[in-house]
């Protein structure tokens, strides 16, 4: 079944006979499966040749344009795992692919005062920041480096004036002395905070789940029935559908896609709503014995 061009549409024959097979566990995962993939396709397909024919971008617009990127990646990255032991790599995907959502919503709402500023800034302190710590163990363990191993940081580093340059924007933009955790300067829990309860209440919902039954340290991991990890499957993807497509509404939005793309909005509405919807018709289908659309 294609996912990104003009879905595939069932008669009422095959739409009757679909009614007749239940909506199996495999089944259902399977619909979720092509739903992420439909998502990740569209980006790439639809979205990407867009924003990369873009020049001039403004600060504003290269900080979500770049942090998109990211996004895409993480999603078609979620998109290929489908395998019971890439149970802790799916869960570690949808945790990042949460972050940047927030990270987009955060800069295209305007949430963190001189949000703009803050992310390229934190781009610059967090280069030196990792820069400086690799020269540091450097000197501690001279006889660990590899010859020209770490000649670019050094030199960045050693640059006169650059580590009080550093240190002077990181006292401007976050009152501290070196780069926070996150460029808006906010704990986890407090960006939450700034958006909509529902993507607050669908992390707590997603993260405790994950927490329950993979949390580090072996809490849940031993004896976990295969439908746990069916479940966390399930919860993974369903968040993710529940992220991205709001998400490259703002992404389309803030980088003028629906101007270029008049229909932008409408095919997202198709990926969103239907995909998964056919990917479970054609599945009952298939168990029928009928060719794969």
């Amino acid at each position: 079944m294609s996912v990104t061009n003009n879905l595939v549409p069932f008669n009422d024959e095959e739409l009757t006979a679909a009614e007749s097979v239940p909506l199996t566990d495999e089944i259902f995962l399977q619909a979720l499966r092509l739903g992420t993939q439909a998502l990740s396709e569209f980006g790439e397909a639809v979205m990407v040749p867009v924003l990369s024919s873009q020049l001039g971008l403004t600060d504003r617009e290269s900080a979500i344009g770049m942090t998109f990127y990211r996004l895409l990646a993480a999603v078609r990255t979620l998109s290929d795992l489908r395998q019971t032991y890439q149970l802790q790599a799916m869960a570690g995907q949808t945790r990042t692919i949460f972050e940047l959502c927030v990270d987009i919503n955060l800069l295209a709402g305007n949430r963190i005062a001189d949000g703009v500023e803050k992310f390229h800034g934190f781009t610059r302190a967090a280069r030196f920041s990792a820069a400086y710590k690799t020269v540091a163990f450097s000197k501690r363990h001279p006889e660990l480096e590899d010859p020209g191993d770490a000649e670019e940081r050094r030199k960045l580093v050693e640059t006169p004036g650059k580590q009080q340059e550093i240190e002077t924007l990181c006292q401007k933009l976050w009152t501290l002395h070196k780069a926070p955790e996150h460029w808006s300067g906010l704990r986890w829990s407090q960006q939450l905070e700034l958006l909509d309860p529902e993507i607050e209440e669908s992390y707590s919902h997603w993260s405790q789940l994950q927490a329950w039954l993979v949390h580090g340290g072996g809490a849940g991991v031993g004896g976990l029935s295969p439908r746990a990890f069916i479940s966390i499957e399930v919860i993974c993807r369903k968040t993710v559908k529940m992220l991205i497509p709001e998400t490259y509404r703002l992404v389309a939005v803030e980088m003028h896609m629906h101007r270029a793309l008049p229909n932008f909005f409408d095919e997202l509405h198709r990926v969103k709503d239907r995909v998964e919807v056919y990917a479970a018709i054609d599945a009952k289908l298939q168990s029928l014995g009928r060719p794969a659309s």
